[in-house]
């Protein structure tokens, strides 16, 4: 605990803030889930992704969106 203190107590006096990507990088893991749609333009994939855009940020993840225009 007297160390746990003395650390955080050292990131306050830097300004240290954790890079999101760096840890993703040392994890192995980048906490996104891709979805690849046909089109953005029909109504169908924009409810779609709605609500894969909501399960997804619920559980803590980010979403990366492509569109294949096919």
């Amino acid at each position: 605990p007297a160390t746990a203190a003395k650390v955080c107590e050292a990131l306050a006096a830097t300004g240290y803030v954790a890079n999101k990507q760096a840890g993703n990088l040392a994890s192995g893991r980048s906490n996104i889930v891709a979805a690849l749609v046909p089109n953005l333009t029909n109504a169908i994939f924009a409810e779609s992704l709605q609500g894969i855009a909501d399960t997804v940020h619920g559980a803590g993840l980010e979403l990366l969106l492509a569109s294949t225009d096919y």
